[in-house]
């Protein structure tokens, strides 16, 4: 279960509707939620006389404070009573700056909103955060409903996408989400999408060679998500034996670029396979990045 997790604000209503998720997956897992803020004033776009050191020094300073004040505020908010709380203001870049206080918190899991005008474009905070977070990842989609006390209630359905790359590490953090997302709702039906993102074989040369290497790699990736798949059924009836399981489908990307497959998958043209028009996920769910030196260690416990 996730105990520590960390919230990232901007300022923005969008980004502040996941302290709501964060309280109710704290309050299951009888967890702290951290409300966190990275201060980017954007010196190199100021103009040049405006650039000494004083100024940035004393600039920095007050809008630490302020974004610290919009913490507390946020800190109250019914949703946390009665909830360990804590609130960080840190000056720097917002990728960053997030990455490096989810590790120095020992934060467990991210919940957060995408939003902007591209949030998975290449170089975009979100972006950024799914390549690099020493942590796991909980993301809802830009145009999802806004998630109030009352709807975490009364939801009917929840729907989670879950991208993995066949480690095992991918695969183990989505049992407790999958509890966790019970605790949201404990009569909604929650449904789980898994993807796979296969990168295309460069042709060089031989293209009859190439189309078969690629064939192989996609029905490799067929056959590991079917595996994930049973897998994850037979955890789920052995940690929550009385709650019937998620429904489960799965499907395989071919794209250059993992995070914008996922993008397209967040956003997707048609239904996945198996779902209706209005199977377009709620949540998406992202272990945290293989290469980080903190993932390979929590990989090994």
């Amino acid at each position: 279960m996730f105990q520590r997790i960390f919230v990232p604000l901007d300022g923005s209503r969008r980004a502040e509707q996941a302290i709501g998720i964060a309280a109710h997956l704290a309050a299951a897992a009888h967890g702290s939620v951290l409300l966190f803020q990275a201060v980017d004033l954007q010196p190199e776009r100021w103009p040049v006389f405006f650039r000494s050191h004083q100024v940035l020094e004393a600039a920095t300073f007050t809008a630490v404070a302020q974004a610290q004040a919009y913490l507390e505020q946020q800190a109250r908010d019914p949703a946390l009573t009665g909830l360990p709380v804590e609130t960080r203001a840190r000056a720097g870049k917002a990728a960053s700056t997030i990455l490096r206080e989810a590790e120095a918190t020992q934060a467990d899991l991210l919940v957060l909103a995408c939003h902007g005008p591209n949030p998975w474009a290449v170089g975009s905070v979100t972006a950024q955060l799914i390549r690099h977070a020493p942590v796991p990842l909980l993301i809802w989609r830009e145009d999802s409903p806004c998630l109030g006390q009352a709807d975490m209630q009364t939801r009917r359905r929840w729907r989670l996408l879950a991208p993995l790359d066949g480690s095992l590490w991918a695969g183990a953090a989505l049992v407790p989400a999958i509890a966790l997302m019970r605790a949201l709702a404990t009569r909604a039906e929650i449904s789980v999408h898994l993807l796979r993102v296969v990168v295309p074989v460069p042709v060089q040369g031989e293209q009859e060679g190439a189309r078969w290497l690629q064939q192989q790699r996609l029905r490799q990736a067929e056959e590991a998500l079917s595996q994930a798949g049973k897998e994850l059924e037979r955890l789920w009836r052995r940690s929550a034996a009385t709650v019937q399981p998620p429904a489960l489908t799965w499907s395989v990307a071919v794209d250059p670029d993992v995070v914008h497959a996922i993008g397209q998958a967040v956003h997707p043209d048609e239904p996945f396979p198996g779902q209706d028009s209005t199977g377009t996920p709620d949540l998406l769910l992202l272990r945290a990045y293989p290469n980080n030196p903190a993932t390979r260690k929590a990989a090994k416990l």
